[in-house]
Protein backbone atom coordinates (compact mmCIF):
# COMPACT_ATOMS: atom_id res chain seq x y z
CA UNK A 1 0.00 0.00 0.00
CA UNK A 2 1.35 3.83 -0.64
CA UNK A 3 2.77 5.32 2.02
CA UNK A 4 -0.38 6.77 3.91
CA UNK A 5 -0.50 7.58 7.39
CA UNK A 6 -3.61 5.98 9.28
CA UNK A 7 -4.19 9.98 10.09
CA UNK A 8 -3.53 10.64 5.91
CA UNK A 9 -6.53 7.54 5.02
CA UNK A 10 -8.81 9.08 7.24
CA UNK A 11 -8.49 12.44 6.06
CA UNK A 12 -8.47 10.76 2.42
CA UNK A 13 -11.65 9.37 3.19
CA UNK A 14 -13.68 12.04 4.56
CA UNK A 15 -12.74 14.90 2.08
CA UNK A 16 -13.95 12.04 -0.60
CA UNK A 17 -16.74 10.50 1.61
CA UNK A 18 -15.74 6.83 1.31
CA UNK A 19 -15.27 4.07 3.20
CA UNK A 20 -12.80 2.09 4.41
CA UNK A 21 -12.33 -0.83 1.95
CA UNK A 22 -11.26 -3.36 4.39
CA UNK A 23 -14.34 -3.13 6.20
CA UNK A 24 -17.67 -4.56 3.73
CA UNK A 25 -19.57 -3.31 5.78
CA UNK A 26 -19.02 0.32 5.42
CA UNK A 27 -20.73 -0.53 1.60
CA UNK A 28 -24.26 -1.54 3.10
CA UNK A 29 -25.62 2.07 1.75
CA UNK A 30 -24.79 0.94 -1.76
CA UNK A 31 -26.92 -2.32 -1.46
CA UNK A 32 -30.01 -0.04 -0.35
CA UNK A 33 -28.93 2.08 -3.52
CA UNK A 34 -28.78 -0.76 -5.64
CA UNK A 35 -32.83 -2.12 -4.35
CA UNK A 36 -34.49 1.36 -3.58
CA UNK A 37 -33.29 3.48 -5.42
CA UNK A 38 -33.32 4.42 -9.25
CA UNK A 39 -30.11 2.56 -11.83
CA UNK A 40 -28.58 6.26 -11.88
CA UNK A 41 -28.16 6.42 -8.30
CA UNK A 42 -25.94 3.19 -7.77
CA UNK A 43 -23.85 3.75 -11.25
CA UNK A 44 -23.02 7.47 -9.75
CA UNK A 45 -20.92 5.48 -7.35
CA UNK A 46 -18.73 4.78 -10.07
CA UNK A 47 -18.19 8.31 -12.00
CA UNK A 48 -17.61 9.89 -8.60
CA UNK A 49 -14.41 7.27 -7.98
CA UNK A 50 -13.48 8.31 -11.58
CA UNK A 51 -10.01 10.15 -11.16
CA UNK A 52 -10.20 12.47 -14.23
CA UNK A 53 -13.93 13.56 -13.28
CA UNK A 54 -12.32 14.66 -10.09
CA UNK A 55 -9.79 16.30 -11.62
CA UNK A 56 -12.12 18.63 -13.77
CA UNK A 57 -14.55 19.12 -11.20
CA UNK A 58 -11.76 20.03 -9.27
CA UNK A 59 -10.49 22.65 -12.03
CA UNK A 60 -14.10 23.83 -12.22
CA UNK A 61 -13.84 24.90 -8.53
CA UNK A 62 -11.04 27.26 -9.38
CA UNK A 63 -12.83 28.24 -12.08
CA UNK A 64 -10.41 26.81 -14.90
CA UNK A 65 -11.47 26.42 -18.35
CA UNK A 66 -11.04 22.36 -19.15
CA UNK A 67 -12.65 22.04 -22.23
CA UNK A 68 -15.09 19.75 -20.68
CA UNK A 69 -18.60 20.05 -20.21
CA UNK A 70 -20.45 18.12 -17.55
CA UNK A 71 -22.15 16.32 -20.63
CA UNK A 72 -19.49 14.44 -21.34
CA UNK A 73 -19.97 12.81 -18.07
CA UNK A 74 -23.41 11.70 -18.71
CA UNK A 75 -24.54 14.63 -16.12
CA UNK A 76 -26.47 18.15 -16.81
CA UNK A 77 -24.38 19.72 -14.23
CA UNK A 78 -21.17 18.37 -12.11
CA UNK A 79 -21.90 17.16 -8.76
CA UNK A 80 -19.38 17.53 -6.47
CA UNK A 81 -17.72 14.13 -6.14
CA UNK A 82 -17.38 13.58 -2.49
CA UNK A 83 -21.66 13.28 -2.49
CA UNK A 84 -22.96 9.96 -1.92
CA UNK A 85 -25.55 8.04 -3.67
CA UNK A 86 -27.88 8.20 -1.28
CA UNK A 87 -27.51 12.61 -1.04
CA UNK A 88 -28.49 13.31 -4.58
CA UNK A 89 -32.10 14.69 -5.05
CA UNK A 90 -34.91 12.21 -5.50
CA UNK A 91 -35.16 13.39 -9.24
CA UNK A 92 -31.22 12.86 -10.42
CA UNK A 93 -31.25 10.90 -13.61
CA UNK A 94 -27.93 10.80 -15.87
CA UNK A 95 -28.46 12.15 -19.49
CA UNK A 96 -29.52 9.36 -21.26
CA UNK A 97 -31.47 7.91 -18.32
CA UNK A 98 -33.68 11.23 -18.02
CA UNK A 99 -36.75 10.25 -19.96
CA UNK A 100 -40.00 8.97 -19.13
CA UNK A 101 -43.85 8.92 -20.94
CA UNK A 102 -44.40 11.71 -23.17
CA UNK A 103 -42.34 14.01 -25.34
CA UNK A 104 -38.33 13.30 -25.70
CA UNK A 105 -36.71 16.27 -26.80
CA UNK A 106 -33.41 18.08 -26.22
CA UNK A 107 -32.89 21.70 -24.39
CA UNK A 108 -28.66 21.64 -25.15
CA UNK A 109 -27.68 18.47 -25.54
CA UNK A 110 -29.89 17.47 -22.31
CA UNK A 111 -32.63 14.52 -22.88
CA UNK A 112 -35.88 15.98 -21.38
CA UNK A 113 -39.08 14.44 -21.27
CA UNK A 114 -42.71 16.21 -20.86
CA UNK A 115 -46.08 15.82 -20.83
CA UNK A 116 -48.27 16.29 -24.15
CA UNK A 117 -50.07 18.77 -21.66
CA UNK A 118 -47.14 20.53 -20.96
CA UNK A 119 -45.83 20.19 -24.51
CA UNK A 120 -48.94 22.13 -25.57
CA UNK A 121 -48.30 24.96 -23.28
CA UNK A 122 -44.74 25.22 -23.86
CA UNK A 123 -43.05 22.96 -26.09
CA UNK A 124 -40.81 21.02 -25.07
CA UNK A 125 -40.87 22.89 -22.22
CA UNK A 126 -37.93 25.56 -23.74
CA UNK A 127 -39.46 28.85 -23.59
CA UNK A 128 -37.10 29.90 -27.04
CA UNK A 129 -38.88 27.60 -28.48
CA UNK A 130 -42.62 28.02 -27.30
CA UNK A 131 -45.02 29.11 -29.84
CA UNK A 132 -48.44 30.68 -29.77
CA UNK A 133 -50.63 29.13 -31.98
CA UNK A 134 -51.94 25.24 -32.91
CA UNK A 135 -50.19 25.38 -36.67
CA UNK A 136 -46.91 26.30 -34.95
CA UNK A 137 -47.35 23.96 -32.28
CA UNK A 138 -48.10 21.29 -35.02
CA UNK A 139 -45.35 22.41 -37.17
CA UNK A 140 -42.60 21.84 -33.94
CA UNK A 141 -44.43 18.00 -33.72
CA UNK A 142 -43.39 17.31 -36.90
CA UNK A 143 -39.89 18.75 -36.97
CA UNK A 144 -39.38 16.29 -34.02
CA UNK A 145 -41.09 13.54 -35.71
CA UNK A 146 -38.55 14.75 -39.11
CA UNK A 147 -35.21 14.58 -36.31
CA UNK A 148 -36.43 10.91 -35.51
CA UNK A 149 -38.16 11.78 -31.91
CA UNK A 150 -41.24 9.04 -31.25
CA UNK A 151 -44.00 10.80 -30.11
CA UNK A 152 -46.69 8.67 -28.08
CA UNK A 153 -50.16 10.29 -26.73
CA UNK A 154 -51.86 8.27 -23.65
CA UNK A 155 -55.08 7.63 -22.26
CA UNK A 156 -54.68 8.24 -18.55
CA UNK A 157 -57.87 6.27 -18.45
CA UNK A 158 -55.98 2.47 -18.97
CA UNK A 159 -53.64 1.56 -16.53
CA UNK A 160 -50.41 3.12 -17.12
CA UNK A 161 -48.41 -0.49 -16.84
CA UNK A 162 -50.34 -1.58 -19.95
CA UNK A 163 -49.33 1.70 -22.13
CA UNK A 164 -45.78 2.00 -20.62
CA UNK A 165 -45.08 -1.91 -21.86
CA UNK A 166 -46.94 -1.34 -25.08
CA UNK A 167 -44.71 1.44 -25.30
CA UNK A 168 -41.44 -0.15 -24.40
CA UNK A 169 -41.51 -2.66 -26.45
CA UNK A 170 -42.34 -0.65 -29.67
CA UNK A 171 -39.30 1.45 -28.90
CA UNK A 172 -36.97 -1.51 -28.23
CA UNK A 173 -38.32 -2.62 -31.69
CA UNK A 174 -37.39 0.92 -33.38
CA UNK A 175 -34.24 0.88 -31.35
CA UNK A 176 -33.09 -2.46 -33.24
CA UNK A 177 -34.32 -1.17 -36.53
CA UNK A 178 -32.45 2.16 -36.63
CA UNK A 179 -29.15 -0.27 -34.98
CA UNK A 180 -29.69 -2.14 -38.00
CA UNK A 181 -29.51 0.73 -40.53
CA UNK A 182 -26.06 1.41 -38.80
CA UNK A 183 -27.04 4.44 -36.70
CA UNK A 184 -25.75 4.97 -33.33
CA UNK A 185 -27.81 3.80 -30.26
CA UNK A 186 -27.50 5.03 -26.74
CA UNK A 187 -27.25 1.20 -24.49
CA UNK A 188 -27.52 1.46 -20.55
CA UNK A 189 -24.84 0.76 -18.91
CA UNK A 190 -25.58 -1.98 -16.74
CA UNK A 191 -24.61 -2.39 -13.10
CA UNK A 192 -22.36 -5.21 -11.67
CA UNK A 193 -24.05 -7.82 -9.94
CA UNK A 194 -21.07 -7.10 -7.10
CA UNK A 195 -21.06 -3.89 -7.17
CA UNK A 196 -19.59 -3.37 -3.17
CA UNK A 197 -16.69 -5.58 -4.49
CA UNK A 198 -15.51 -2.99 -7.50
CA UNK A 199 -16.21 -0.03 -5.69
CA UNK A 200 -13.63 -1.11 -2.98
CA UNK A 201 -11.26 -2.22 -5.48
CA UNK A 202 -11.59 1.70 -6.79
CA UNK A 203 -11.25 2.80 -3.59
CA UNK A 204 -7.97 0.44 -2.47
CA UNK A 205 -6.97 1.34 -6.01
CA UNK A 206 -7.02 5.34 -5.31
CA UNK A 207 -4.76 4.70 -1.92
CA UNK A 208 -2.41 2.32 -3.59
CA UNK A 209 -3.23 -0.95 -2.45
CA UNK A 210 -0.94 -3.72 -4.33
CA UNK A 211 -2.73 -6.44 -6.04
CA UNK A 212 -2.02 -8.96 -3.19
CA UNK A 213 -3.84 -6.79 -0.50
CA UNK A 214 -6.77 -5.95 -2.69
CA UNK A 215 -6.33 -9.83 -3.65
CA UNK A 216 -5.95 -11.15 -0.03
CA UNK A 217 -8.67 -8.74 1.53
CA UNK A 218 -11.65 -8.28 -0.81
CA UNK A 219 -11.20 -11.72 -2.72
CA UNK A 220 -10.32 -13.62 0.02
CA UNK A 221 -7.16 -15.64 -1.61
CA UNK A 222 -4.61 -16.54 0.28
CA UNK A 223 -0.64 -16.03 0.34
CA UNK A 224 0.59 -19.68 0.95
CA UNK A 225 3.92 -20.43 2.28
CA UNK A 226 5.77 -23.34 1.21
CA UNK A 227 9.50 -24.66 1.58
CA UNK A 228 10.15 -21.48 3.78
CA UNK A 229 9.08 -19.15 1.11
CA UNK A 230 5.65 -17.14 0.29
CA UNK A 231 3.61 -17.49 -2.34
CA UNK A 232 1.59 -14.75 -3.49
CA UNK A 233 0.30 -15.81 -6.79
CA UNK A 234 -3.36 -16.36 -6.15
CA UNK A 235 -3.96 -12.96 -4.47
CA UNK A 236 -1.55 -11.45 -6.99
CA UNK A 237 -3.81 -12.65 -10.21
CA UNK A 238 -6.92 -12.23 -8.66
CA UNK A 239 -6.01 -8.11 -7.29
CA UNK A 240 -5.30 -7.56 -10.78
CA UNK A 241 -8.03 -9.30 -12.68
CA UNK A 242 -10.32 -7.27 -10.00
CA UNK A 243 -8.74 -4.00 -10.58
CA UNK A 244 -8.57 -4.20 -13.99
CA UNK A 245 -12.29 -5.27 -14.60
CA UNK A 246 -13.55 -1.90 -11.40
CA UNK A 247 -11.32 0.16 -13.28
CA UNK A 248 -13.24 -0.73 -16.73
CA UNK A 249 -16.48 -0.47 -14.83
CA UNK A 250 -15.61 2.62 -13.53
CA UNK A 251 -14.16 4.23 -16.77
CA UNK A 252 -17.62 2.87 -18.97
CA UNK A 253 -20.15 4.17 -16.22
CA UNK A 254 -18.52 7.99 -16.85
CA UNK A 255 -17.25 8.67 -20.08
CA UNK A 256 -19.78 9.19 -22.38
CA UNK A 257 -19.31 7.23 -25.89
CA UNK A 258 -22.20 8.80 -28.25
CA UNK A 259 -20.00 11.80 -30.11
CA UNK A 260 -22.65 13.56 -30.19
CA UNK A 261 -23.37 14.16 -26.54
CA UNK A 262 -19.70 14.11 -25.95
CA UNK A 263 -19.86 17.50 -28.16
CA UNK A 264 -22.38 19.39 -26.52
Amino acid sequence: MASFTDKELEALRDYWCTPNWTIPRDYGYINTLKSEKPWDFARWEFVRRDDFYRYIWRKQQKGEETGFKSSYFGLEEFIPPNKRGDELSDDFAFIESAYHKGIIARNKGVARAVSLADFMKDPVGISELAVPDEARTGRKVFDLLDKGFLIFVFDPRIPPEYSLNYVGSKLEKHREYLESKGEKIIKRRNIPKDPVTLLRVLDADYEGASDVEIGEKIYNKKTTVNNNAKHSQPARHAGNRGRKRARQYRDNFSRLQDAKLREQ
